[in-house]
């Protein structure tokens, strides 16, 4: 897929790509949500569906937090569940 250039691609392919995630997940059974199944964002870590879910929230409250410092004028911060090594700080994320 392409990378959006305007707002209204972006708000199509978000759009498109949240409708493909709502299917993904309605097809999880309940039992298995929080089974560690799928690759983590981190070599060799494993993570649940409800981790995905609950990854992909923070990390739009972090963007949501950062363009409203932006509006503001303020330098958004550098997000606070990464170290300084680029490693996850998450207790979620297993080796």
């Amino acid at each position: 897929m392409a990378v959006p250039v305007s707002k209204d691609e972006h708000l199509v392919a978000i759009e498109k790509k949240f409708a493909q995630l709502s299917e993904d997940l309605d097809r999880i059974p309940e039992e298995t949500l929080r089974e560690f199944v799928l690759d983590g964002h981190v070599t060799d870590t494993m993570m649940s569906p409800s981790y995905l879910v609950a990854h992909l929230i923070g990390w739009n409250r972090q963007i949501l937090t950062s363009f409203a410092r932006i509006a503001f004028g303020i330098h958004p911060s550098r997000p606070a569940c990464f170290l300084s090594d680029g490693r996850m700080s998450s207790p979620h994320a297993s080796r």
